[in-house]
């Protein structure tokens, strides 16, 4: 009598199936970390070896049933949650750990081994880990109702400098980063860096100043009674990146980055 379940069902079949004119000789019994099977059908000896490598074989891309994701400051939540979506719906059996760390913990966690892939908004030349870049957003103004430049349909950078402007320093902006510092040192002092978007939001909403952050976190907070406008002295780009370890042979974080750039090539442009 067998009690199968899943994959074991399909193999023990198979090989009862092929051997069922050999004599009965032996009790097999083979666990895995996903289900026990137990059975009495007398499979050869040459046979319960033969299962049990190929069990070995076939489960051994499932036993991976926990994937520790670490995430860094800034990284958008849009296209972010239609992956994990995108991942739970195709690989449910699969547990994901979340660990928002620092992008310095990021890197050197996956160096460690205590995290199995990372997500930045900073590629990484480190040769031990492989870099993907993944999906790039724009960056856009925030500003509060009524506005006075609420009547324009695109920003500069320097038509922002009368106001306070909120910057989060998380979301990592290549282009921006080198423009500020190269303000005037009037201007250098309306920005306003704070710890969060929802800081930004809050500021603005409030009306006191405007705030530079990635387009779809504005637009998802317009609730707030903020509106956005794009900048038109750009690229302002923040770009997600997708890090792994090199050489790495697991066939659960490989699937994921497959997943990954297939959310990347349907991201809206």
């Amino acid at each position: 009598m067998c009690q199968k379940d899943g994959l074991a069902e399909l193999l023990i079949s198979a090989l009862a199936e092929a051997s069922n004119n050999l004599p009965q000789l032996t009790t097999l019994k083979i666990t895995t970390l996903n289900f026990t099977l137990s059975c009495d059908a007398g499979l050869p000896f040459w046979t319960d070896r033969l299962l049990g490598a190929l069990m070995h074989d076939a489960t051994s891309q499932f036993s991976f049933s926990n994937f520790r994701l670490a995430i860094a400051p800034g990284v958008p939540s849009s296209h972010l949650s239609a992956l994990l979506a995108l991942q739970r719906a195709e690989e449910p059996e699969v547990t994901i750990s979340f660990h928002e760390v620092t992008a310095d913990d990021l890197i050197a966690g996956l160096r460690e081994g205590r995290y199995d892939a990372g997500m930045t908004l900073e590629g990484s030349s480190d040769p031990s880990l492989k870099s993907q870049p993944l999906w790039t957003e724009n960056m856009a103004v925030a500003m509060p109702l009524r506005f006075p430049l609420l009547d324009q349909a695109k920003l500069t950078i320097a038509e922002l400098l009368d106001y306070s402007v909120f910057r989060w320093p998380a979301e990592n902006c290549p282009l921006l980063d080198q423009r500020l510092p190269s303000l005037p040192a009037v201007s250098q002092q309306n920005i306003q860096r704070v710890s969060s978007f929802e800081m930004i939001a809050l500021w603005v909403a409030a009306g006191y100043g405007v705030g530079v952050s990635a387009q779809s976190r504005i637009e998802h907070a317009q609730g707030w009674g903020i509106h956005t406008r794009p900048l038109s002295d750009g690229p302002y780009e923040i770009v997600t990146h997708l890090q792994r370890p090199c050489g790495q042979a697991d066939v659960v974080s490989e699937r994921f980055e497959r997943r990954a750039l297939q959310v990347a090539k349907n991201a809206p442009t």
